[in-house]
């Protein structure tokens, strides 16, 4: 005999209120899977993506800022070796950098004729090129600079005013390096969200050269800022408590400083 699920509800009541075990309640029905049987995807929320923090060492009292090339290895040292290993910038991210300003008109610079060029290591390069937010596949142009000194990257508006173009190559003179002659190829463009900057060449080509100049005083002077990208806010922190231990450093006097997105 089938008995309407009321039926035995009340049933199960009165045999409790009469001292006796009420009927279990009728199984819950098992749901076998089939192939066709749609799958719910288990979907994990991904972790908030920390910015990186872009930095800069320069000097605290000399504008524009002006340093001995050592000052480089010695933040190099300190942000690999010194920092917590969940705070330190991978090798890449850091990026020593000299600022030429060269012309290929030595008796009458005019705009046209001045270029400003980065120069830093191949090696830290890519870094640079995703800051300045360069676009396009530049693999062969970095491999190009790795290869020679003499390759550069240069912006298709100083392409322009130079009347150049890729596979190009010219000879301008340094104007803050006075004597200094660089032969420059042209391996690639600097296409992108910051067209304004000049020029990227190598750092050691410039290194090459004034060791040829002979001149310590300019030699003593030649690293303008280092470039650095760190994972957060407290990695910077902490390394700008360890730039401004004097010890750390001879004279001049360094700082560690924020730098700016560029992309904002």
């Amino acid at each position: 005999m089938r008995f309407p699920t009321a039926r035995l509800v009340c049933l199960g009541v009165l045999a409790a209120s009469a001292g006796c075990t009420p009927p279990p309640p009728p199984p819950a029905p098992v749901i076998t899977p089939t192939p066709d049987s749609p799958a719910t995807p288990v979907v994990i929320p991904a972790a908030p993506k920390i910015p990186a923090v872009w930095a800069q060492l320069v000097a605290q009292d000399i504008v524009p800022s002006q340093m001995p090339p050592g000052h480089a290895e010695r933040f190099r040292r300190l942000a690999l070796e010194q920092l917590p290993k969940e705070l330190r910038p991978a090798p890449e991210d850091i990026i020593p950098c000299s600022f030429v300003l060269a012309t290929t008109e030595p008796t009458n610079p005019a705009k046209d004729s001045t270029l400003f060029l980065f120069a830093t290591e191949p090696a830290a390069m890519p870094a640079l090129l995703e800051k300045w937010g360069i676009t396009g596949d530049m693999r062969d142009a970095l491999k190009a600079m790795a290869d020679s000194r003499a390759a550069i990257l240069m912006s298709p508006e100083r392409l322009k005013a130079f009347n150049l173009r890729v596979g190009d190559r010219f000879k301008p003179h340094g104007l803050n390096y006075p004597g200094m002659v660089f032969e420059f190829e042209i391996v690639g463009e600097l296409r992108g969200e910051n067209p304004q900057h000049g020029a990227i060449m190598n750092l050691a080509y410039l290194d090459a050269l004034l060791k040829k100049l002979d001149d310590p005083q300019l030699k003593a002077r030649s690293l303008n800022m280092v470039l650095v990208r760190l994972p957060s806010q407290p990695a910077f922190e902490r390394l700008a408590t360890l730039v401004d231990d004097p010890k750390e450093f001879p004279p001049p006097l360094v700082k560690l400083t924020l730098v700016p997105d560029e992309k904002k």
